[in-house]
């Protein structure tokens, strides 16, 4: 199982080298990048409970509403 999170506070160069690292492996064949739920930002409680909850496979996004 692989966990992957972004981590805004790391160096550029670190920062980086992780997204390219992300990218290859989301282009390995066979490779599924799951999203349990979307969120508007306004319901962002709800994404935290959710995440909290132990009960979801794949990301929880959260988007900014326009």
């Amino acid at each position: 199982m692989r966990r992957f999170k972004a981590l805004f506070a790391v160096p550029r160069p670190d920062f980086d080298r992780i997204r390219a690292d992300t990218t290859r492996f989301l282009a390995w064949p066979g490779t599924r990048h799951t999203v349990a739920a979307r969120f508007p930002l306004d319901d962002c409680a709800a994404a935290h409970e959710l995440v909290e909850s132990g009960n979801k496979i794949g990301t929880v996004v959260v988007k900014p509403q326009r």
